[in-house]
């Protein structure tokens, strides 16, 4: 899995740059978006993806106030040797 890391950073870099800039115009509408992590805690670091859906509704005249629920959730895995063993660890939140 380690040596993919490399390939999929290349891949993720060429895609990001494509990108265009947001404009919304719908009422309603998906979000979905994938990005890349570091993780650093008292005794782990490493680096993963995370990985976010979520939904958007504007409110108002001029669609100025906006619901905006999301749900993040990745993985991460150490990028190091070292003395602790296994750790493979996951990341959730949900939020507003």
């Amino acid at each position: 899995m380690r040596r993919f890391y490399p390939l999929l950073i290349v891949i993720l870099l060429f895609t990001t740059f494509t990108l265009s800039a947001q404009n919304t115009r719908h009422f309603n509408s998906l979000t979905t978006g994938i990005g890349f992590g570091y993780n650093e805690g008292k005794q782990e670091s490493g680096f993963g993806l995370v990985y976010e859906i979520g939904y958007q509704k504007s409110f108002g005249r001029s669609n100025r106030f906006r619901f905006n629920p999301n749900l993040q959730y990745g993985g991460f895995l150490p990028f190091a040797t070292t003395d602790m063993p296994d750790q493979l660890y996951r990341l959730s939140t949900v939020g507003t």
